[in-house]
């Protein structure tokens, strides 16, 4: 067996036609990976060391989970449930846990700047097979249920992006 290594620095071993093959088919994903940075503005022409590319993308850079800063009197629904939380991935936020019971028209929590979409955004669970909440959130981080009568408000599913 000899070992080689591509323009990528992914090593492989070379021992038979399968083998070519797949060293053929690792190369071809690397410079369809190449094109796609390219295409996107992210690395400049010639930037063939996927380490170098990778140091320069984070495309699904998160955050860890974080407590929702919850408006005064709103509270987790407790218990059993998740407690409200939010995260960011790439440029997707998203949420869970569950809300105790409040009315429509109520400001839920504040959302962290950096996680804010840039128009509003229309959000929507259900708490039962008839019941559903649209929750909206708002460019300034105001997280609204503005549908849904009093009942509590599932977080989880919910998500919008930053750009």
């Amino acid at each position: 067996m000899t070992a080689h290594t591509p323009v990528y620095g992914l090593e492989y071993i070379v021992e038979g036609e399968p083998l070519r093959n797949a060293r053929l088919a690792l190369e071809n994903n690397a410079k369809s990976v190449e094109a796609a940075l390219l295409l996107g503005g992210v690395a400049a022409p010639g930037a063939t060391d996927l380490l170098t590319l990778s140091g320069r993308v984070n495309l699904l850079e998160s955050t860890a989970w974080a407590n929702l800063s919850l408006a005064s009197g709103v509270t987790n629904l407790g218990g059993e449930f998740q407690t409200a939380q939010i995260r960011k991935v790439g440029d997707r936020v998203e949420l869970r846990g569950v809300l105790a019971a409040k009315p429509a028209g109520t400001i839920l929590a504040t959302i962290p700047a950096g996680m804010r979409p840039p128009a509003t955004s229309i959000l929507s669970s259900n708490t039962d097979a008839t019941t559903s909440n649209s929750v909206y959130v708002y460019p300034d981080g105001r997280l609204t249920k503005v549908q849904g009568g009093n009942s509590f408000t599932p977080l989880l599913g919910m998500f919008w992006f930053t750009s």
